[in-house]
């Protein structure tokens, strides 16, 4: 069963497990997705069946969201949001996080900042270099930063997603460089993303995770991991780490 529902303005999308909730999955989206993500989707509905719960939510200005100009703090209190709503709601069940692109980009942010138990953490094409995904985004968009310089942006096809020039510096701010933290990451990345450098990310995790890091590769995946089979394989993957 899938409940809709409203927590402190943050829009949640509930796949609930179709027997009791032994554990709960938060799925976070990417730059200009939503809940309705087709991979938070196939995922959850395998999951369900397994006694665990997914949470999936729309970032400030995303999805049903009415926000217009995207920032980045505000994101990063919707995943505090979030993990509220789990705690008040699913009290003392292991939380495990399932984060794509963008979202990667703040869930390790938001990580880095906390001491919260964390039972898996899987990132599917994560951003850690964001400003320069970024700056590939905007030509996608036949805009620029000297553009962004000058006047907001809409980076999404679907509805209006303005990014600005703070937008873009708050990025640089917050980049991943003083990552820090224990977790195990699962990172499941294509070798021919066009938008993530899966070579630069590979240095980044062996430089701040070392051995606690498991690489999963598609030799032909994109970003947005579309080819046929590609989307049963990240299933089957999640599977075998939330539920083992």
């Amino acid at each position: 069963m899938i409940i809709h529902t409203t927590y402190k303005d943050v829009q949640i999308k509930i796949f609930n497990a179709k027997q009791q909730t032994n554990e709960v999955l938060i799925a976070i989206h990417g730059l200009a997705g939503d809940a309705d993500s087709s991979a938070i989707t196939a995922v959850a509905e395998q999951l369900i069946n397994n006694n665990v719960t997914v949470v999936a939510f729309d970032l400030h200005c995303h999805g049903k969201d009415n926000n217009k100009l995207l920032q980045l703090d505000k994101c990063l209190n919707y995943i505090s949001t979030i993990n509220n709503f789990v705690k008040e709601n699913y009290s003392n069940k292991p939380i495990s996080y399932f984060a794509t692109s963008f979202g990667a980009f703040l869930l390790l942010n938001y990580l880095n900042k906390t001491n919260q138990q964390v039972k898996n953490v899987v990132l599917r094409a994560p951003a850690i270099f964001i400003n320069d995904v970024l700056v590939k985004i905007l030509h996608l968009h036949n805009s620029s930063l000297q553009q962004l310089k000058n006047k907001q942006v809409n980076i999404s096809h679907n509805k209006e997603i303005y990014i600005n020039f703070d937008f873009y510096e708050d990025l640089h701010k917050k980049n991943l460089s003083k990552y820090n933290k224990k977790y195990f990451l699962h990172i499941i990345q294509g070798k021919k993303d066009d938008l993530v450098d899966y070579k630069q990310n590979e240095n980044f995790f062996q430089e701040k995770c070392d051995k606690l890091h498991k690489l999963y590769y598609f030799e032909n995946a994109d970003h947005r991991f579309k080819k046929p089979g590609e989307l049963e394989q990240i299933v089957d993957i999640l599977k075998s780490i939330i539920l083992q």
